[in-house]
């Protein structure tokens, strides 16, 4: 059975392991273990913390086969609070060039966290 879950500190060897052996457009895992360490650090504080307002969390999230308990593939949601501008645009940044053209989804929240509205997207694309 394949399951999605929370990453974990104890998962940094094999998601170290896929961050190198994989083509770098096919995920956004850092090839630096101390880098990638950061982020699954992050993720755990993000998925502990009592968030009233969605700030800057990361949460990463593994797939992982139960029965041999191998890490099949990797997503991450960053929350981010941004201004929507008076024609309804967002403007996001990526901090990787490499990512131009990446599917992406952007959901517009509202204070209390109710989805408002949820579009596809790519990296790179204006609306």
């Amino acid at each position: 059975m394949l399951i999605v879950r929370p990453a974990r500190l104890s998962d940094l060897d094999a998601l170290e392991r896929m961050a190198r052996a994989a083509h770098p457009v096919l995920h956004s895992l850092p090839r630096d273990r101390g880098v990638l360490e950061t982020r699954v650090a992050l993720s755990e504080d993000s998925f502990r913390a009592d968030v009233d307002f969605p700030g800057e969390e990361f949460y990463l999230f593994v797939l992982e086969e139960t029965r041999t308990q191998a890490l099949l593939g990797t997503s991450s949601i960053v929350a981010s609070v941004k201004e929507v501008g008076s024609a309804g645009e967002v403007s996001l940044a990526v901090a990787d060039d490499r990512h131009e053209g990446a599917a992406a989804v952007v959901v517009l929240l509202d204070s209390t966290g109710k989805v408002l509205d949820r579009r596809t997207t790519s990296v790179g694309e204006s609306a």
